[in-house]
C-alpha cells in the first residue's frame, strides 16, 4: 500500500513550529549539564545521584521537566543515552557519543570532551558576535539612513524640481528614480526578508533546500570561505574527540554525519564512510571530497602511517580554529572603516545629487 505524502503547508508549519525544536536546551545549558555530569560522576557518585543533584540546581521550568524525565527514565533501567534521545533536548551525537562512553567504561572522559567541544563552540559563536556587532549595527544604520533620506528628503526635492521645471542632471534623475522604487516596494520589501526567515526556518531540515543554499553561501567572498572554515575546526575538534575515546573511525565518521546539518560536510561524510567500508585508506576517502583540501589529505596520510591519528586531528583541529580566530579579527579590521566609507559615500552621493540642481538654478538666476 502507498503511503500518502501529506500536503506542504502542514509540513511547513510543523517545522515551523515544532515542539522538539522548541524543548531543546541551548549550548550552555547543554554545557552546564554535560560539565556537571562529569564531575560528580569522577568524584565517585553514581549516575541516579549525579542527576538528582543536578535538579537542585537553577533550571527553567521545561528544563526540569526535561531533566526530571530523564533521571526517571534512568531509574526506570534506561541508558543515559537512551534517556537523553527519549527527552527530545540534547543533538544525536551527543546521546550517540554517551552511548559509546557508556559501553567503553569512558563515561566521564565522554562528558568532559562533550562538554569541551560545547565550550569552545560557545566561544567561537561570541567572537563571531563581538566580530559582526559593530558592523551590523553600522550596516543596519546605514539602512536606515540611506531609506530615509530615499523615502522623505529626496521627494522632498523632486518637488521643488517640479516648480522650476528645469531639466535634471543625469544622476539626479537616477536618484529619483530609484526613490519612487524604494518609496513604492519599501513594504514589499521587508516582507519578502520576513518571508525568506520563514523559509529558512521551516525548511531548514530539506535536502534539496540546504544544497541549494550551502552552494549559494559557499559562494560568497570571505563569508562562504570563513563558514567553510568555521565547520571544518568544528569537525575536526568532534573527529578528535571521538578518536581520543577508542571509537573506530568509521563509527565516529558515522556520528559526525548526524552531527553535521551543514550539507557539503555531511554529504562528505557519507561518501568517506562509504569509501571505507570498502577498505580505503584514510586520506584517499577524504581525497574523494573537494570539501578537504591537499594539506589536511597530507596529514592524515602521514597520521596514519605513523599510528597517531590522534595527533593530527589535534593538529587540524588548532590550525583551522586558529585560521576562524584570524579571519573573524579581519572583520572588525576590514568591514567596520569600510562600511563607513560606503555609507559616507553613498550619503554623499545622494545629497550631492539633490543640491546639484540647485546649484545650477542659482547659477543661471544670477547670469
Amino acid at each position: 500500500m502507498i503511503k500518502k505524502e501529506l500536503p506542504i503547508f502542514p509540513v511547513f508549519f510543523t517545522n515551523l513550529f515544532s515542539t522538539k525544536e522548541k524543548n531543546k536546551f541551548n549550548d550552555k545549558k547543554r554545557y552546564e549539564f554535560f560539565n556537571e555530569l562529569a564531575i560528580l560522576i569522577q568524584s565517585g557518585l553514581d549516575l541516579k545521584t549525579s542527576l538528582e543533584i543536578i535538579l537542585d540546581s537553577d533550571w527553567k521550568k521545561h528544563e526540569l521537566e526535561s531533566l526530571t524525565f530523564i533521571l526517571k527514565q534512568v531509574v526506570s533501567g534506561k541508558d543515559l543515552w537512551e534517556s537523553l534521545k527519549n527527552s527530545s533536548c540534547f543533538e544525536s551525537y551527543e546521546y550517540y557519543s554517551i552511548q559509546i562512553g557508556e559501553s567503553t567504561g569512558q563515561l566521564s572522559k565522554v562528558l568532559l570532551d562533550l562538554s569541551g567541544f560545547i565550550k569552545k563552540k560557545i566561544e567561537q559563536k561570541k567572537k563571531l558576535t563581538s566580530a559582526i556587532s559593530y558592523p551590523a549595527f553600522v550596516l543596519f544604520v546605514a539602512v536606515l539612513a540611506v531609506v530615509f533620506m530615499m523615502t522623505y528628503i529626496v521627494p522632498m526635492f523632486k518637488e521643488v524640481f517640479k516648480r522650476f521645471g528645469a531639466d535634471l542632471p543625469y544622476i539626479t534623475k537616477v536618484i529619483i528614480n530609484i526613490s519612487d522604487i524604494v518609496g513604492n516596494n519599501f513594504l514589499y520589501f521587508f516582507l519578502f526578508i520576513a518571508f525568506l526567515f520563514v523559509v529558512d526556518k521551516a525548511f531548514k531540515k530539506n535536502i534539496w533546500y540546504q544544497s541549494r543554499k550551502s552552494i549559494i553561501l559557499l559562494k560568497i567572498p570571505f563569508v562562504g570561505d570563513l563558514y567553510k572554515k568555521v565547520e571544518l575546526a568544528k569537525f575536526f575538534l568532534a573527529f578528535e574527540i571521538l578518536s581520543s575515546s577508542k571509537v573506530s573511525i568509521l563509527e565516529a565518521l558515522k556520528l559526525l554525519g548526524n552531527m553535521f546539518d551543514f550539507y557539503p560536510l555531511k554529504i562528505a561524510i557519507s561518501k568517506i564512510c562509504e569509501m571505507l567500508i570498502k577498505g580505503t585508506p584514510i586520506n584517499e576517502a577524504f581525497s574523494t571530497s573537494i570539501f578537504f583540501d591537499k594539506k589536511t589529505i597530507a596529514l592524515l596520510r602521514v597520521g596514519e602511517e605513523v599510528n597517531q591519528l590522534d595527533l593530527v586531528l589535534k593538529t587540524l583541529r588548532e590550525q583551522y580554529s586558529q585560521e576562524v580566530d584570524y579571519k573573524m579579527g579581519m572583520i572588525g579590521s576590514i568591514l567596520e572603516p569600510l562600511l563607513i566609507v560606503v555609507l559616507g559615500g553613498v550619503i554623499g552621493l545622494i545629497l550631492i545629487s539633490m543640491y546639484l540642481p540647485l546649484f545650477k538654478l542659482s547659477t543661471s538666476f544670477q547670469l
